[in-house]
């Protein structure tokens, strides 16, 4: 029992880290509109909570919870694809955007070049962290993962809703 309650507390830290992820790529993205240095800032915390959700007792856990939100992330960045999640926020920051802009795709691949550098960094830093009471430090991991993920979520779902549809954009 004991065992798979340490394999889903890894699959729920791994998942939200994969959100984390995948989630502050596009809404950096939207945050880079209104100030270079709140998005800069976005990304350093995300790759600090990416750090909190990989510490874990030995490094094959480690190891273990980044394979599974690799995984996780391309099914998460599949679906924001799919969507149109990019195209549709910036069209709702900055009418007609994309008809007109030039040096997005560098901005935006630049971000994605530090994010992920960042969260590599915390998967790195994970492997060699061992924290003294990690049973306590594992609870309070978690709690704070989650709940930072269902915030994440919530915020996504939120302005999610208020994007204009693709088809809109399109037309």
């Amino acid at each position: 029992m004991q065992k798979t309650k340490e394999i889903l507390v890894a699959i729920a830290l791994a998942c939200s880290a994969s959100v984390f992820y995948v989630s502050a790529v596009f809404l950096s993205e939207m945050i880079l509109i209104k100030s270079t240095v709140l998005s800069l800032l976005y990304l350093v915390v995300t790759g600090l909570i990416c750090l909190l959700a990989m510490i874990s007792k030995d490094r094959k856990s480690v190891i273990i919870k980044w394979l599974i939100s690799i995984f996780c992330g391309a099914g998460e960045w599949w679906l924001f694809i799919r969507c149109e999640y990019a195209l549709r926020a910036l069209n709702w920051v900055i009418p007609g955007y994309g008809s007109q802009s030039a040096g997005g795709s560098f901005a935006a691949t630049f971000q994605l070049l530090i994010l992920s550098l960042l969260c590599l960094c915390g998967v790195v830093i994970s492997l060699f962290v061992k924290p003294k009471h990690y049973e306590r430090f594992r609870r309070i991991q978690f709690i704070i993962c989650i709940v930072l993920m269902v915030i994440i979520l919530a915020i996504v779902f939120i302005l999610e809703r208020q994007f204009p549809s693709a088809d809109y954009i399109r037309s």
